[in-house]
Parts: structure tokens; sequence; C-alpha cells
């Protein structure tokens, strides 16, 4: 794959891309690459059309000028399937505690109406039950310390369990707690966690895996805070009496 034409900085509206390419036989495929700053905001939306081009000097349309959907700013998706050999059925840490045991599993979701918050410098834990328990899996979540958009710097890997065997007696398996230490360096402010759960005896799982091949996949919010920050405590000494 080879880069034609000039890329262009900051696009605005129509933008025309002037690159002499040689066909070849049979099909050919074109992409266009966005490449997002740092400063771009986690869930927006990054979309493009092709409105025309030109071969051997005509202006060809094509059939599908604006393929439907977009792409979001933000996580890489990765995506279970089969979650009702293997799937994330209870997670607890903090303020949340999600029993999906008796709901219809989802190759993936993203809880956004529920987080929790941990402060920096200390010791956090969290909890988590998966099944089916007559599968074996392994299950592992990750922390954005740093809220970079990526799972994959040093650290960031809190619970790492590969060695779920097998009950053959009951459909779940019992909750399985880790300890970890919220960085002091964390950065502050809400961050995603990720839980990922997949049959064992298939060898890749890392957060960006999709589809995983027997699994399912769960984001939540977190809320990092500075254990030193000051919070705002209201009291009242005053009693109002009216006639």
């Amino acid at each position: 794959t080879n880069q034609i034409g000039n890329g262009f900085s900051s696009p605005s509206g129509s933008f025309k891309i002037n690159a002499p390419q040689k066909f070849q036989p049979g099909k050919n495929y074109f992409w266009l690459v966005n490449d997002i700053n740092s400063p771009a905001i986690f869930g927006n939306d990054v979309s493009a059309r092709l409105l025309s081009l030109q071969v051997s000097g005509i202006n060809r349309n094509p059939l599908t000028s604006n393929p439907y959907g977009t792409r979001q700013i933000g996580y890489c998706v990765s995506k279970g399937t089969q979650m009702n050999f293997i799937g994330v059925w209870n997670v607890q840490m903090g303020s949340i505690n999600n029993n999906t045991f008796y709901q219809q599993f989802s190759p993936y979701t993203y809880y956004t109406w529920l987080r929790d918050t941990i402060y920096r410098n200390t010791l956090d834990s969290i909890r988590i039950q998966i099944g089916n328990g007559v599968n074996s899996s392994k299950v592992r979540v990750w922390m954005d310390w740093n809220r970079d958009g990526d799972f994959f710097d040093q650290g960031e890997l809190i619970f790492d369990t590969v060695n779920f065997t097998a009950q053959q007696t009951t459909a779940i398996y019992p909750f399985l707690r880790r300890g970890f230490v919220v960085p002091p360096n964390a950065t502050v402010g809400m961050t995603r966690m990720r839980v990922s759960a997949q049959q064992r005896t298939i060898t890749t799982l890392d957060p960006c895996t999709n589809p995983i091949d027997i699994g399912e996949v769960e984001d939540y919010n977190i809320l990092v805070a500075d254990s030193g920050e000051p919070i705002a405590e209201f009291k009242y000494n005053t009693v109002c009496l009216g006639s």
C-alpha cells in the first residue's frame, strides 16, 4: 500500500487530491486515512465522502459516494462472539455493581450510565464473575491511566487471569478479585476501563482484539481524582424562625 497525492492539514469542506495513479488489472482499492491529533474530543465523529474521480481524463461518479456510518474518535473497537459460551456476568468496583446474569449477552456494551471514582496513589480492587463455567476461559481488564485513547501503555493491564479452568458442575465461575494501585501520576478526569472475557484455548486477547472468538467486551467510565484535592462540604449552623 502506497500513499498517493499529498496530505491536507485541517481539511474542511471539499478538497481535491491530484494523484496520477496507474490502475492494475482487476479491482483497485483506495483508502482515505485521517490522522486525528491529541486535542480531538472523544465521542465526536469523523466522516468523508467521495464526490467524483477522474479516469483517463473522464469524470466518473461512484455508485456509492457516501458510505453509511461514521468513524467515532475514541477507543479501538473490540467485540465478542458466541457470548452464551463465555460472557461477562458481573463486574463490581466501588459504586459499580453490574449484574448481567439474566440479561441478553451482547458482543460489546459501553455502560455510559455506570461509573466509579478512584483516587491517585491508592489501592483499589475489582471483582469479576464470568460464565459459562463449563468452558475454560480467561479475563483481562485495562485502564487508560493517561487518557490517551488506548490501553497499551505500561501498567494499564490491571487484571489478568489466564487460567480459569472449567468447573463442569456449575454454569458460572465464582468471583475473582484483584487489587491494583492507582498510579500517582494518573491523569485526573474521566477515563475508560475495558473488561474482556474469552475462551482460554484462544491465545490472543488484547484490548483491540476484534472479533473475540467466543467472548464478550464491556467498557465503563472511571473518574480518576487526586486524593489531595479539596472536597466541598456544606454545613449550616443558623436557624431561621418565621412568624
